[in-house]
């Protein structure tokens, strides 16, 4: 049977992150079902065995399972220049009727360096005319501002 709060564990390889000036952890993720519970970040120092939480995605973040995968950047602004290792934890809910249903898939891990500008996520055009389009497109939930840049194919952007 099902409890909550059951978890599973992803535990990536020693990173050494010792180059980057402001490192920063960014994961793709895929989180469906209604029983999801969150999904916590954290990391350990090679010498350590303590994890430091980094912080969670709580909940269901797509509404199907052919939704696209929604990049997450975390910055790590008080990491130490060392080695390092990170845990992905997938918590669940207690179901509340007979199915259960939680699937949390993790791709393109990467520890880089921290960036204010991100990728538009689930970007799609209608109502092009000659003179206009509609553009609509998610912002990353790290993202502070937004900035669009458009322009014809081949020519310089220009800012909007």
């Amino acid at each position: 049977s099902r409890r909550i709060n059951q978890h599973e564990d992803l535990v990536s390889p020693w990173v050494d992150v010792s180059a980057l000036v402001n490192p920063a952890l960014q994961v793709d993720n895929r989180m469906y079902g209604k029983d999801i519970d969150r999904l916590e970040y954290s990391f350990q120092y090679i010498n350590d065995t303590d994890w430091i939480n980094l912080g969670s995605l709580v909940g269901q973040q797509q509404h199907s399972l052919v939704d696209f995968f929604k990049q997450e950047q975390v910055e790590l602004p008080n990491l130490l220049k060392d080695t390092v290792r990170f845990r992905f934890r997938a918590i669940t809910k207690l179901p509340g009727s007979g199915k259960y249903l939680a699937k949390t898939t993790l791709d393109n891990f990467a520890v880089v360096e921290y960036e204010n500008c991100f990728m538009p996520l689930d970007v799609s055009v209608h109502s092009i005319s000659t003179t206009s389009a509609v553009i609509n497109y998610d912002t990353p939930s790290a993202a502070t501002a937004v900035e669009v840049r458009y322009g014809i194919f081949a020519h310089e952007d220009v800012l909007g």
